[in-house]
């Protein structure tokens, strides 16, 4: 039904506490449902009382049907509105989601930048709502990707990547379900992989450990390896990097030895093969001072919920959201824009956050970065074949030290980008301290559409969104 520019600006007279006070504060243009939803009932966790939410909007309007001030047109309207379908929980989710994106974006400034924005600036009296937009003059795979989801966003699951600005591709990751293949195959001929070899002076021991006929013999070749290092110099420049492979071996060994059944459960192959590793790299990595480490299980992401509050999408500190995967990441990206607001576009590009993500006997190693326009990049790095028996070690300990050590590498690069993102926001911070001007900050420009899924409400259906490992493919 169709209201007059008159009528779209009508609201309810009367005044009455509760979900009904929405259409008494709200034009009549913007009594959907989503609105609703995301304005009233903030005492409960909405999603999960979605049909106690529509049930109360329909008796609200229904309310109003029956008020003999209202005209006879918002009567119908009203009716209308209880008759239309409203939207499933997925696709709700997603658009407030999207909606908190959009006013994040409001809330900055408006400039139309040509080429580099590195050195740009913006006076703050010449700032109207609109939104951040990079032109190049060379259009690439990225402004491919930005059309083909812009043209197909329709076609998309509410909680795809696609549906949220994400790319997801990797050699071994097949374009299906919803990626164009000829971009696809665009996309992965312009990819530049720099893999990281393993040192050549881990073969030795590698070789010696895999050629061993039993786990004491395997155990000795380990000890071998420990007397060497401690006749080793502390500063001599393969001791660092042999530690790590003897902590591997040593961690290796107590894998090939456990008598526990590592398919039994989650946690169990997580205690052999996914976290004493990563406890491992995670202790190893001491650049810049930046004391990693590792903490088993699911710690609370801090980032996560720092976004969700600053777009109004937290219930309270009760519900602490632990997450992993692409989620989390966006929100970690977002908090480094955020904390390092000064430094530029083309250092933040540099910037990568990891997560490592188990699926059947498989390790997958993905990395998610900005690229261009709100559009991310989800790559996969590395992956891993778990083989848990001793006789598979010829095949696996090779490919897990290897798998290890790329992993260690892509990290230790993560912190130097950091460091040197940090380093740039500081110099440029201290630069405009006094000026009236201003660079265009990276809290302005990179808003990453922030979902809040949990396994319990929204998984159902989600495998079919992929990743498809599918080797033939690229």
């Amino acid at each position: 039904m169709v209201l007059t520019d008159e009528l779209e600006q009508y609201k309810i007279p009367v005044v009455i506490e509760g979900s009904k006070h929405f259409f008494s504060t709200n034009k009549a243009k913007d009594w959907e449902f989503e609105t609703y939803f995301e304005s009233t009932h903030k005492e409960i966790n909405k999603f999960k009382n979605i049909t106690k939410i529509k049930s109360d909007y329909n008796l609200d309007l229904n309310w109003i049907t029956r008020l003999e001030e209202v005209p006879l047109e918002i009567k119908e309207y009203a009716r209308a509105l209880i008759k239309k379908e409203k939207p499933q929980k997925a696709a709700l989710k997603a658009s407030l989601a999207k909606h908190a994106n959009k006013k994040q974006k409001l809330a900055g400034p408006t400039v139309v930048i040509n080429g580099n924005t590195n050195g740009g600036t913006i006076n703050n009296s010449s700032i109207s709502n609109s939104e951040v937009r990079f032109m190049s003059g060379n259009p690439n795979i990225w402004l491919d990707w930005i059309n083909y989801m812009q043209c197909h966003t329709n076609t998309f699951h509410p909680f795809s990547p696609e549906a949220n600005n994400i790319i997801r591709s990797g050699y071994g990751i097949s374009p299906k379900p919803h990626l164009d293949r000829d971009i696809y195959n665009k996309h992965m001929k312009n990819r530049i992989i720099e893999g990281n070899q393993m040192p050549q002076t881990f073969h030795t021991y590698i070789d010696k450990y895999i050629g061993s006929d039993d786990l004491l013999l395997a155990k000795k070749v380990i000890k071998s390896l420990s007397l060497f290092l401690l006749t080793e110099e502390d500063n001599h420049p393969n001791t660092h990097d042999m530690e790590f492979l003897e902590l591997l071996l040593q961690q290796i060994q107590k894998s090939f030895s456990s008598h526990i059944a590592y398919d039994s459960s989650e946690d169990a192959f997580n205690q052999l093969f996914v976290w004493p590793y990563l406890d491992v790299i995670g202790k190893t990595i001491t650049l810049h001072n930046c004391k990693s480490d590792f903490v088993q299980g699911q710690p609370y992401l801090k980032s996560m919920s720092r976004q969700l509050k600053i777009f109004n999408l937290s219930i309270d500190d009760k519900n602490q959201y632990k997450s992993d995967g692409v989620t989390g990441t966006l929100a970690m990206l977002k908090c480094i824009a955020d904390d390092y607001a000064f430094a530029s576009i083309e250092q933040f590009t540099k910037v990568k956050v990891f997560f490592l993500h188990a699926a059947d006997s498989g390790l997958h190693f993905w990395s998610v970065c900005y690229r261009k326009e709100d559009v991310f990049d989800l790559w996969r790095e590395s992956s891993l074949l778990i083989k848990p028996k001793f006789e598979d070690k010829e095949d696996f300990v090779p490919n897990l030290i290897q798998f290890c050590w790329e992993v260690k590498r892509k990290l230790e690069e993560a912190v130097e980008n950091l460091a040197v993102l940090r380093e740039e926001h500081n110099s440029t911070k201290r630069k405009y301290r006094y000026s009236s001007e201003r660079p265009i900050l990276l809290s302005e420009t990179i808003n990453p559409i922030i979902l809040k899924l949990t396994k319990e409400e929204d998984s159902l259906g989600m495998s079919k969104l992929g990743p498809i490992y599918s080797p033939p493919h690229h």
